[in-house]
């Protein structure tokens, strides 16, 4: 994160460099992730089977491919009723298929940032035309430090100190920066003259501190040792 200086120079700067630190500290976290969970998009995969210079083998390996897939998302615990087994079968999935979307990857996300002693929340974007009229935009993502009396419609009220961890797009920021991301890459969608303004919906789940040892003890790379 860059900052200019001169802004700074006669302030008090604790909390700042507190926020600072915590930012790079969960870039530190994502990259870490990422790099212990290499993937690929399922998604992304099927808009490329219909290339002309596709050939038969990588036809047969993205088939394949998705199939595994959605067996996972039909037989994978769910996270609401069995969060444990819910993390440990996705990490195991990742792990073998080397496969996943933007959810998969908020819920690394989560784990990673937990196993760290980060709290966050995994999230879905939302766009809305009114505080009562939403659009699921079907993109996930973690966020730190969320404000107890955030209007979940509204990111301006999401507080100060949130921001966003995101390692679909391997990115760190403050809520209002993260959003006006979003904003941009959302500019040409045919809803976006109906929304107003983007929000979350809490996709959320809870895992015992027993299994974040154990998946600690599995993937010990997540764990990050502060200097």
């Amino acid at each position: 994160m860059k900052i200019n200086p001169s802004e700074n120079l006669h302030k008090k700067t604790p909390s700042f460099q507190s926020r600072n630190a915590e930012i790079r500290f969960a870039d530190d976290i994502l990259r870490r992730a990422n790099q212990e969970f290499p993937r690929i998009s399922t998604s992304r995969l099927i808009d490329t089977f219909y290339k002309k210079d596709i050939s038969p083998a990588q036809k047969k390996y993205i088939i394949s491919l998705n199939e595994a897939f959605k067996y996972t998302k039909r037989n994978i615990p769910n996270p609401v009723f069995k969060p444990d087994e819910y993390a440990k079968a996705l990490l195991d999935f990742m792990k073998k298929y080397k496969a996943g979307n933007c959810g998969e990857s908020a819920t690394l996300g989560k784990i990673a940032l937990a196993i760290n002693g980060v709290e966050s929340i995994k999230v879905g974007l939302y766009g809305y035309a009114s505080k009562n009229i939403s659009t699921n935009l079907d993109y996930a993502f973690n966020i730190v430090n969320l404000d107890k009396n955030a209007d979940l419609s509204r990111y301006e009220t999401f507080g100060k100190k949130a921001y966003v961890v995101n390692l679909w797009n391997c990115s760190v920021d403050y809520v209002h920066n993260a959003f006006k991301k979003f904003e941009l890459e959302y500019a040409k969608d045919k809803r976006m003259p109906m929304i107003k303004t983007f929000g979350i919906k809490v996709r959320d789940f809870e895992i015992s501190p027993e299994t974040l040892k154990e998946i600690e003890h599995t993937f010990p790379n997540l764990k990050i040792n502060k200097k």
